[in-house]
């Protein structure tokens, strides 16, 4: 997802799930600065020791990361699979949601362990990580704003389980490599979420371009999406791709749709953390009801993610969401202002270690022989 969404999507999210305007604000700018919490950033800040939440490009060419076979660190995988990548391939009774059809590295173990974290929403991990913040809000060990903050990190990653989804986060050819890939007919209609939406490609002419040069089987050019660029995180694109785990197939990704899951996902999970009266486990497999695809507010939705994918439009149509349906003008967000502020900073720190030391457990209990997640 890109900043518009994870700021002003978050800060609606939340409006709609009931908090008023400023813990929204709060809320959203936690959720957004899980993008910008960068290791030279807490170095500027006097926080060296903090694990950060996001590498910059520089940062990861100038830890020299496999780019030449050269190991890396495990702060890598940490970092973009409990922030960006989200487990979500192991059910909670041990099994793959889709298995893994390349023969090339069908007997690779390290590429199986790795397929088990593979990025899906809806998924086991989806509902823990609610259920965490849901305890964190009700404790009495944190202030207010340390509470929504946690809500905020959460958010960032609820949504990027729907833009990110067939991708691990972590270097894997196995996994990441892609092959082509190209955009679709934008008009085609809407269609109701699927997670499978993976089709035979047999017949189909092979597009053109993909991204990042991957020169090694550890190379950060197989990280996340690298190799797809910035098509998953772009409100407007439709394309589909070739994904190695399944290279005689296609992988349909209709951005619209997915950011419209991701936000009702979003307020369904505000909703539940803020609930004192609901003590059940979060329903995370609860995906939109068929009427919820027109519905207006839904509809109000589409329309902006349906426009130019820009960056400054989708800012623009955010404003004037917010203006028109809260009658209130949007309050700007600034990584560097929020970085000064050390209560702030602290309360993120503190809240995105105990977020990651919980993914990094879980990844550690399902993949035995991979040992980046030991913490």
């Amino acid at each position: 997802m890109n900043f518009s969404f994870h700021y002003y999507g978050t800060y609606c999210a939340a409006r709609e799930a009931g908090l008023n305007p400023d813990d929204s604000w709060t809320v959203a700018h936690a959720a957004q600065f899980v993008d910008e919490c960068s290791r030279s950033l807490l170095k500027a800040h006097k926080r060296d020791k903090a694990c950060p939440t996001y590498h910059t490009e520089k940062e990861l060419f100038n830890m020299n990361i496999g780019w030449f076979n050269s190991p890396f660190p495990d702060e890598i995988p940490q970092v973009w699979t409990s922030f960006h990548f989200l487990p979500g391939n192991f059910t909670e009774d041990g099994r793959y949601r889709l298995p893994y059809r390349n023969k090339d590295f069908v007997g690779d173990p390290t590429a199986m362990e790795l397929f088990k974290l593979t990025c899906l929403p809806y998924s086991y991990m989806s509902g823990k990580i609610v259920d965490a913040a849901k305890r964190v809000y009700a404790s009495s060990d944190n202030s207010a704003d340390k509470k929504l903050c946690y809500i905020g990190i959460v958010m960032h990653v609820l949504a990027d389980t729907f833009a990110h989804e067939y991708f691990v986060g972590t270097p894997s050819e196995a996994i990441n490599e892609t092959s082509w890939v190209t955009e679709f007919n934008k008009s085609e209609e809407i269609k109701p979420y699927g997670l499978s939406s993976i089709k035979s490609c047999e017949g189909r002419s092979k597009p053109y371009y993909t991204y990042s040069p991957a020169l090694s089987s550890t190379s950060v050019g197989w990280l996340g999406h690298g190799r797809c660029g910035t098509f998953p995180d772009i409100p407007d694109k439709k394309y589909f791709y070739n994904p190695s785990w399944y290279p005689d197939a296609v992988c349909t990704k209709n951005n619209p749709l997915l950011h419209l899951c991701a936000f009702v996902q979003m307020t369904n999970a505000i909703k539940f953390i803020i609930d004192d009266a609901n003590s059940e486990p979060f329903d995370y497999k609860a995906e939109l009801k068929p009427e919820q695809y027109s519905d207006p507010y839904s509809l109000k939705l589409m329309k902006i993610f349906t426009s130019d994918g820009s960056e400054k439009n989708q800012s623009a149509m955010w404003s004037q969401h917010i203006f028109d349906t809260y009658n209130q003008s949007v309050t700007a967000h600034d990584a560097k202002v929020l970085a000064s502020d050390n209560e702030f900073l602290d309360d993120f720190i503190d809240n995105a270690d105990k977020h990651r030391k919980m993914v990094c457990q879980y990844c550690s209990s399902i993949t035995s022989s991979i040992s980046f997640f030991d913490i």
